[in-house]
């Protein structure tokens, strides 16, 4: 799971990676594999070097939060607290007042926003993943004993 993650973090920034000219369809390829999922804005992305990453601001934090979100599951092994939803519900609604222009949430508070948000989801992704291993393994458990039986 944290490999997938990992891997969008890198697919995020590579437009910024990717500078030379001989690797601008390696740019071109992150900005299309985003484009269905993120509005791309210039006005609300960060940018290294001047270069515009692959998603916005909120969507950046949304990865970085569900690698960190993985990496706190991993560790702790805990349940989340039901607090942790918190996040997800003022993250959709920052999007909706922004999308209805009754506010305008700066870049980095769009950032912080979708990092919270993350965090819990990737939280909440490590169970689910975690789940279904366990259930993999009770049913090739059961498989193993059922065709042992003669």
């Amino acid at each position: 799971m944290q490999f997938f993650f990992g891997l969008i973090l890198l697919l995020v920034i590579l437009p910024a990676l990717a500078t030379d000219p001989a690797l601008s369809g390696l740019s071109q390829m992150a900005y299309l594999l985003f484009d269905p999922f993120c509005h791309q804005l210039a006005l609300r992305s960060f940018h290294i070097n001047g270069v515009q990453l692959a998603v916005c601001a909120r969507c950046t934090g949304v990865y970085l939060g569900l690698f960190t979100g993985g990496l706190i599951f991993m560790f702790l092994k805990k349940p989340m607290p039901k607090t942790l939803l918190l996040p997800m519900a003022l993250l959709a609604l920052d999007g909706l007042l922004n999308f209805a222009g009754i506010i305008n949430t700066p870049a980095w508070g769009r950032f912080g926003i979708g990092l919270c948000a993350g965090i819990a989801g990737g939280w909440l992704l490590g169970f689910g993943v975690s789940d279904l291993e366990e259930m993999f393994k009770e049913a090739k458990a059961a498989e193993w004993k059922t065709s042992n039986i003669t």
